[in-house]
């Protein structure tokens, strides 16, 4: 976008930034549709694939963190994490998904500290491309883009940076402002109903 400036008896100068300036460029993501198409094709072959990646999808949680969770992380609705520099955050979970990690670590015979997803993450993500070749995405795609997708689908609904920080565990609000972009549509249509 660029917006000519006109000033008398000068030539017009054109300012190239605009609003994109102010919004950083998101980082890539898994969309909703691709997300859904990877569950379908984990669904179809491992239980403990469908959980790690709705998991991550639901929650916008680091690899390492869902990988890392016990029975003593689940806590009610809600799982306790330790993120980086273990600061700990709890993050509400829909309560299917809750009940679904308990029944497969019931039928999986996990004990209570031991890890409920334990894989390795370099073995996630090739499982992850797996599904992908699967799913018809054709692309290469690596966890953490989970937590991309969970982060621009959650403020493209609910445009609060505070609680977007606060459920991906960001030090910083402005580590948080990389998916300000994802709302930018919605801040020009907010500024087309504006009377002036």
């Amino acid at each position: 976008m660029s917006t000519e400036i006109i000033i008398a008896g000068k030539k017009p100068a054109v300012y190239r930034r605009g609003l994109a300036h102010y919004y950083p460029a998101l980082p890539d993501f898994i969309t909703l549709p691709e997300a859904h198409a990877i569950f379908e094709a984990a669904s179809r072959t491992s239980t403990r694939d469908y959980l790690l990646f709705s998991l991550l999808w639901h929650t916008g949680l680091r690899v390492s963190e869902a990988l890392s969770l016990t029975l003593d992380s689940i806590r009610g609705t809600d799982i306790k994490v330790v993120g980086k520099g273990g600061k700990e955050r709890y993050i509400p979970v829909e309560p299917s998904l809750i009940n679904d990690l308990l029944r497969y670590a019931m039928e999986t015979g996990i004990t209570y500290h031991k890890r409920i997803l334990a894989i390795t993450r370099s073995h996630a993500h090739r499982l992850l491309n797996q599904y992908a070749v699967r799913a018809g995405i054709d692309r290469p795609l690596h966890c953490h883009l989970f937590r991309h997708g969970f982060a621009v689908n959650f403020l493209k609904q609910v445009p609060n940076l505070v609680y977007l920080q606060e459920l991906l565990g960001h030090s910083s609000i402005e580590t948080t402002r990389i998916y300000t972009r994802a709302a930018l549509p919605d801040v020009r249509h907010a500024l087309s109903q504006v009377v002036f």
